[in-house]
């Protein structure tokens, strides 16, 4: 069963439940109201008969004419022996319960009054006086007894004064008739009611349930692979809340997908361009090795060369796989932060690279005390990776310059070939050269930049490559300053 036809269903329910209780409440309580009237009623009735027959014993036909007329008749007894009735029929059953001593059993009936105690009504009988509806002071109260049973449409009043015991019988037909057709009016209205509410619960529901709905739609598009769908028209209750947070999470995904295929895709293109560099010093060596080893070369000078040329290609793939290492090292090991000056381990690193590169001219701008939170051996393989690519970029008088400011910006300039507008991002992939023909000669292969991107990426810091064709490149790099634990 779906969600909407559950609220539907539930509430549907609890409304019939609650109107039908509240109509049976109120056809009870108006019916009991009424019965309580027609007690009340008789009541004064039954007392005005008692007097009457006290007044003129004689005249009982004449008093059961008048009430009989009312719809009421009368039975009385004097000392225990019935002396007039004019009831239709016997009740012998109802009548013996009626004259029993008030100290035997309780009288049965069918409804119970606020003022029905025990099957006994309690009246006062005060004298008026001169017909004023003033109360005497001091006036002796009467008090009566009166028993009262209902079965049916009958209701039987029982009083004893005296000697006497009047019994009358009532018709209550109308108090059940009326009772009747409440009932019939109201099972009537309800079945029309239950046929609106419906209509309007199914409405209100379809309305309730369309954002759950198009949540459902959108949950199931971005199941299929749509990553870009999102939920609409979001409002500001729970429902919308939802559809805002699966929207946040709907981005989540979609960013995590994007990146996860980047990464694929950088691997892929990773692993291809590491082959092609691999298989073109193997075949070399294999070639001049297998030239060697079956004996179609005897000159010992052209042995030595092609020695010489197999050492050179191990020694270039002995290189590259340092380059992946550290590469590898950098996305798996820790790094110690630390705060240095980083005046003097620029200094330091410079001085190195002078006696490494000793025929390439130094320009060196740095501003004295800068201190800053870095990795030394990280800083280090940076600043030898920046200044070997620049050295690489000319053919002769090479000129590296590099500069430290106060603000913790480090740059390397050189004045090569520079570096075309259409290849800056494509330089940024591993294994990416401008030259390729003489790539090995020069000393690279296409890892020292995305090594350096690295490394600064892990200090949290950026690196900007500004360049232009045969004016030379600038690399500004900018340290970071958040602490790594």
């Amino acid at each position: 069963m779906k969600f909407g036809q559950k609220i539907f269903l539930v509430s549907f329910i609890l409304i019939i439940i609650a109107m039908n209780g509240i109509g049976i409440v109120m056809i009870n309580h108006t019916y009991k109201a009424n019965i309580q009237k027609e007690i009340e009623k008789n009541m004064i009735q039954i007392n005005s008969i008692m007097t009457e027959i006290n007044a003129e014993m004689n005249s009982l036909a004449y008093i059961a004419n008048v009430y009989w007329k009312n719809d009421v008749n009368i039975k009385v007894y004097q000392q225990g022996k019935m002396i007039y009735t004019n009831f239709s029929e016997e009740y012998p059953e109802i009548e013996e319960k009626l004259l029993k001593s008030k100290n035997t059993t309780e009288i049965e009936k069918i409804e119970e009054k606020p003022n029905v105690q025990n099957g006994n009504i309690n009246i006062r009988d005060n004298e008026a006086e001169d017909g004023k509806t003033n109360r005497k002071e001091n006036k002796t109260e009467k008090e009566d007894k009166i028993k009262v049973y209902i079965e049916d449409n009958k209701l039987f009043m029982e009083m004893i004064e005296d000697t006497t015991e009047l019994i009358t019988l009532s018709n209550i037909s109308k108090v059940n008739d009326m009772k009747k057709e409440q009932i019939d009016y109201f099972i009537k209205l309800s079945l029309a009611s239950s046929l609106l509410i419906a209509f309007i619960l199914s409405i209100t529901v379809r309305i309730l349930t369309r954002k759950i709905k198009r949540l459902n739609k959108t949950v199931e598009e971005v199941a299929a692979g749509h990553y870009e769908a999102r939920v609409r028209k979001i409002g500001n209750d729970e429902i919308s809340n939802v559809g805002k947070s699966f929207n946040m999470m709907a981005k989540a995904v979609q960013d995590n997908i994007t990146q996860i295929q980047e990464v694929a895709e950088n691997r892929k293109r990773f692993i291809g361009n590491l082959t092609h560099e691999i298989r073109t010093p193997l075949t070399s060596i294999i070639g001049y090795a297998s030239l060697i080893k079956n004996g179609k070369i005897s000159d010992q000078r052209v042995i030595m060369e092609y020695c010489s040329k197999i050492h050179e290609e191990g020694t270039y793939i002995e290189k590259m796989s340092q380059k992946l290492m550290d590469l590898l090292l950098l996305e798996n090991g820790n790094i110690l932060i630390e705060e240095v000056n980083l005046s003097k381990e620029l200094y330091k690193i410079l001085q190195e690279l002078k006696a490494l590169f000793p025929d390439v001219r130094y320009e060196i701008q740095i501003e004295e005390n800068v201190l800053g939170k870095i990795d030394k051996v990280l800083l280090k393989s940076l600043m030898y990776n920046l200044v070997k690519n620049a050295i690489n970029s000319y053919e002769k008088a090479k000129v590296v310059k590099v500069e430290l400011s106060k603000d913790k910006q480090i740059k390397v300039i050189d004045y090569g070939k520079g570096i075309p507008k259409k290849e800056l991002e494509k330089i940024k992939e591993p294994f990416y050269t401008l030259r390729k023909d003489r790539n090995r000669k020069l000393g690279g292969m296409g890892l020292g930049l995305p090594l350096c991107i690295r490394i600064v990426e892990k200090l949290k810091g950026s690196l900007e490559i500004q360049s232009k064709e045969n004016e030379g490149t600038k690399i500004i790099v900018k340290l970071g300053e958040e602490d790594e634990n």
